[in-house]
């Protein structure tokens, strides 16, 4: 008897010394940046030859599909070990998607894409100014 109650000490200190690496593990990664880990899953120069059209609508696109994974994030985080879920579930994702938008925005500013046609001229708008 004594030696079973043994065997299940062992056992359980076995396994909580598998386990409790793999737990320190995730928890590590929870804990990168973003920018980093966005950085490291999207290519450089994915959208050098993207048209000025084609960048906006990636652009709208991945808008979209940030404010979903955003609000599935939020939404599970509401529960229980929703942190842990949405981390490993939608943080890769959304990160990633992060880290595109970034460079779709540098390359509308590099290919003028915003700017106005050439001879237009600048919108007005913004604060009146009193006579």
């Amino acid at each position: 008897m004594l030696r079973t109650s043994n065997n299940r000490c062992q056992y359980s200190i076995a396994l909580f010394t598998g386990v409790a690496p793999a737990i320190f593990a995730v928890m590590l990664a929870s804990c990168s940046t973003a920018e980093r880990t966005g950085r490291l899953m999207v290519a450089p120069g994915k959208f050098v030859l993207y048209s000025c059209p084609e960048l906006a609508l990636r652009a709208k696109q991945n808008a979209e599909r940030e404010q979903k994974l955003h609000d599935l994030m939020t939404k599970a985080e509401s529960g229980p070990g929703g942190h842990m879920a949405s981390t490993l579930a939608y943080r890769p994702e959304y990160d990633s998607l992060v880290e595109e938008s970034r460079q779709l925005r540098a390359m509308q500013v590099e290919k003028n894409c915003n700017a106005p046609p050439a001879g237009a001229a600048p919108a007005r708008g913004g604060a009146k100014t009193a006579h």
